[in-house]
């Protein structure tokens, strides 16, 4: 039975991380909506569109931002390991 866990764990230590796409997006930006300020709060309704939220927007960078590709850096961050 140990050998059986060993060789699961195993597998799973080396199988590929898969990120969440949109829905990360989706939940980092209504937790960083959840803790702004109301001055702050204001300032993004007032770049937004009409009727967009923060996890609308932070979509928009893998779908119609693709377009844009002075914006592919700041996509990301590597943190160096």
């Amino acid at each position: 039975m140990s050998s059986f866990i060993l060789s699961v764990f195993s597998v799973l230590a080396v199988s590929p991380a898969f990120s969440w796409y949109d829905k990360g997006h989706r939940i980092v930006a209504i937790v960083a909506e959840m803790n702004l300020t109301p001055d702050a709060r204001r300032h993004v309704q007032e770049i937004l569109p009409a009727g967009t939220t923060l996890a609308d927007a932070a979509v928009w960078p893998d779908h119609e931002g693709r377009g844009v590709t002075d914006l592919n850096p700041l996509h990301y961050v590597s943190i160096p390991g």
